[in-house]
């Protein structure tokens, strides 16, 4: 899977251990082993995985330093400050580029779906209905976006010059297009 496309060439992400004042920041992992920034995703394209120390001698290869436990379990290989490299285009931009459609504010916790697959179900907690480019009425309340991840990702067709805290990872808005919200 290294060296494939996941999506958009406007898609880039990085984990970022050492983010100064990242939620998750360390300098070493669960197991001992210094934690380093990592970019994993370019441009789209898939650069490689995280390891703790059994997954990297599963595969033969050394840990990431991506080392993550809770009490009482063993450590797996985990995700610290997940961030999202800017692009060019303003809010404004992007709402005027979307046109008609839907602006996500927020998403509630907890997907459902098939993480093997790559399918999606996510509670939107809040959300408007998009009108020549200008949010317009709220979108009632219930409502899930679904999808596919490996889709979304292709479908991102513009991103926002601003990084957002939230939770723990920096992520900017996003233009997708063809998600479905239900």
């Amino acid at each position: 899977m290294e060296g494939q496309s996941l999506g958009s060439g406007l898609f880039t992400l990085h984990d970022r251990p050492r983010l100064p004042f990242g939620g998750a920041s360390a300098p070493f992992d669960a197991e001992g082993v210094p934690t380093t920034d990592r970019c994993l995703v370019e441009n789209g394209v898939f650069l490689g995985h995280i390891h703790d120390l059994a997954s990297a001698a599963r595969c033969g290869t050394g840990s990431t330093g991506s080392a993550g436990r809770n009490p009482g379990e063993m450590p797996v290989p985990v995700c610290t400050n997940l961030a999202m490299e800017a692009g060019g285009s303003s809010l404004e931009d992007l709402l005027r580029e979307a046109g008609e459609g839907l602006l996500i504010l927020e998403l509630l916790p907890g997907v459902y779906g098939n993480a093997a697959g790559g399918d999606f179900r996510i509670p939107v907690s809040s959300a408007f209905t998009l009108s020549g480019g200008e949010a317009s009425a709220p979108l009632r309340t219930g409502c899930f976006m679904e999808g596919n991840a490996l889709d979304l990702l292709r479908s991102i067709a513009a991103v926002g010059d601003t990084l957002y805290g939230v939770e723990t990872d920096r992520l900017p808005h996003v233009l997708v297009e063809g998600i479905t919200v239900r």
